[in-house]
């Protein structure tokens, strides 16, 4: 891995320790995935599925592991997948079936991935996705405006050549 984009992801890992302080009250829920979402367009879904994944574990670990941490572990994996997936709808479709998929696995099949394992009450469900899903919407949402803005720029070229635009 380059120097540079080793950099870049850690500069990433670092806005979602700051996003994870803009988040709703008494959650975990908050915009520390959004950079996970931006590097999964910038470098693709295994670097930005780390990104996401890290920026999870960073806000849970702040709130204090309020689900417990092997909770936090595996909604860190679901964030992974939610990033990566998004990043491949975003290089295989566009930015639109990317924007509803990042949300849909984020707001609505991660929480639904924690209840068969017993992590997550049925009865929670509701509530989660209620908060989850505008949140998720606008983590994934944001990622976008900022890399299509960043590459219209063409600020990143020296970082990933093969940036799509």
């Amino acid at each position: 891995m380059k120097i540079k984009k080793l950099t870049f992801l850690a500069l990433l890992i670092a806005l979602c320790f700051v996003g994870s302080y803009i988040k709703i009250p008494a959650t975990t829920i908050g915009f520390d995935s959004m950079p996970g979402y931006f590097g999964g367009l910038l470098f693709g879904m295994v670097s930005g599925g780390v990104v996401g994944a890290l920026g999870h574990l960073i806000t849970a670990a702040i709130s204090g592991f309020p689900l417990t941490l092997p909770t936090h572990i595996i909604i860190a994996i679901t964030m992974f997948i939610a990033v990566a997936g998004t990043a491949w709808c975003a290089k295989k479709f566009n930015y639109i079936v990317a924007i509803i998929a990042g949300t849909i696995l984020n707001g609505v099949l991660s929480p639904l991935m924690l209840i068969p394992l017993k992590l997550l009450p049925v009865v929670a469900l509701k509530g989660t996705i209620i908060f989850l899903l505008p949140i998720s919407f606008a983590n994934v949402l944001l990622a976008v405006i900022i890399y299509k803005a960043v590459v219209n720029m063409d600020v990143i070229s020296n970082l990933n050549p093969y940036v799509k635009k």
